[in-house]
């Protein structure tokens, strides 16, 4: 698991290299806020068409598991390197694009993966993958804090890192001694026949909620943190926003502990019930000191990813066992596309509004989630028969 975690934390850290280095592209680019935005988009996009076709066509389960890895986390490093060529917002959301789609052969591959290490801890196992994955999202912003002299050598040192992630888990990728049985590849019968089980809608709907708040805040935070009352620099910045978001690899950990302890289902809900007061609060003290938006920030990010790999784990337990790759598919593509929406609504309404009624809209996803789990936590009937509710 170890080996699994640290391939991944590196592999992931070209996920956020457009973002990391945006403000710089949209002054040597002239890019419009929205061009800027489609940088993370075309990532989304891009890991949502890669991680559905693999699990469509088989190749999931047909290819062994260390070259898939390695290979997704070899050609996302290789074509994110495309940003040093590009010359305008083309070329570059189509770099991201298939980027994302290199990362979409490597997280859900390693969560996989990662799970047949144990049939007892699954929970708390893809809570340290989900932080892994968390700590190399935040690493191209410690890559341009930490003194990078400019945008083009951000791009290379997070290609490095990928590189060297792939390495590792081209090393150190097997299975554990509890595989998953070979799925059947997602079809639309398979798609139907998951969606025909209420708990499982309804464990998507949660994290759709989930997903709305979670990259839409990862996204915009380096242009909130920079019109901050108080901001420093673009160095502190991108160390603030390192920090923000390296901070809810902590906060999957306590996750996971509370989801051992307490079920997923409740973990889950109070991951969100923490995260909407903390997005409402940021947005109304985005002109405030430092010194006081920064800790609430630290908060948010502490809590806005703490039930992520509680929600996983809650429409694995909600499945039919023989649907529970359609199920997944199905979560994946309606959370990724959901993030891509909230990607390009909430930096529009911050420029017309402002950032109290942009993060109210994240806050607004949080509390959406808050309400699917309550109906899921409702006495009905599982599956397997068994209460529903934890």
């Amino acid at each position: 698991m170890p080996v699994l975690a640290l391939g991944t934390l590196l592999s992931l850290s070209v996920w956020f290299s457009g973002a990391a280095v945006g403000s710089q592209l949209r002054s040597e680019w002239g890019l419009s806020a929205l061009q800027v935005s489609l940088l993370t988009v075309a990532v989304q996009l891009g890991f949502a068409t890669g991680a559905l076709a693999l699990t469509a066509t088989g190749v999931a389960d047909g290819v062994d598991a260390r070259l898939l890895l390695a290979g997704g986390a070899g050609l996302a490093a290789v074509v994110n390197l495309g940003l040093l060529v590009a010359d305008g917002p083309a070329f570059a959301v189509l770099t991201r694009f298939v980027t994302g789609m290199g990362l979409g052969a490597v997280y859900p591959t390693a969560t996989k993966q990662v799970t047949t290490w144990s049939r007892e801890r699954r929970g708390q196992l893809l809570a340290w993958m989900i932080a892994a994955m968390t700590t190399g999202s935040a690493l191209p912003y410690l890559v341009a804090g930490l003194g990078a002299p400019g945008w083009r050598q951000v791009v290379v040192g997070t290609s490095a890192l990928a590189a060297s992630g792939a390495a590792v888990l081209a090393l150190g990728g097997r299975p554990g001694p509890f595989p998953h049985p070979r799925g059947a590849r997602v079809v639309g019968a398979e798609l139907r026949a998951a969606l025909s089980n209420r708990p499982v809608v309804l464990a998507i709907a949660a994290y759709s909620g989930h997903m709305w708040e979670l990259y839409a805040m990862w996204g915009t935070l380096p242009v909130f943190l920079a019109g901050a009352a108080g901001s420093r620099g673009s160095a502190q910045v991108s160390l603030a926003v390192f920090a923000v978001v390296a901070t809810g690899a902590l906060g999957c950990l306590a996750g996971g502990a509370i989801g051992g302890r307490l079920g997923h289902l409740r973990a889950a809900r109070l991951a969100l019930v923490c995260s909407a007061p903390a997005a409402l609060a940021a947005g109304l003290l985005h002109q405030a000191p430092a010194w006081a938006l920064l800790p609430v920030c630290l908060w948010w990010g502490f809590w806005v990813i703490a039930d992520s790999a509680q929600l996983s784990a809650l429409l694995v337990d909600r499945a039919d066992p023989r649907l529970v790759g359609a199920a997944a598919a199905t979560q994946l593509a309606v959370g990724f596309v959901t993030t891509a929406v909230a990607l390009l609504v909430v930096p529009q309404v911050a420029r017309v509004a402002g950032w109290g009624w942009a993060y109210g809209l994240l806050a607004v996803g949080a509390l959406a989630g808050v309400l699917a789990l309550q109906s899921l936590g409702r006495p009905a009937a599982t599956p397997s028969g068994g209460p529903a509710g934890e």
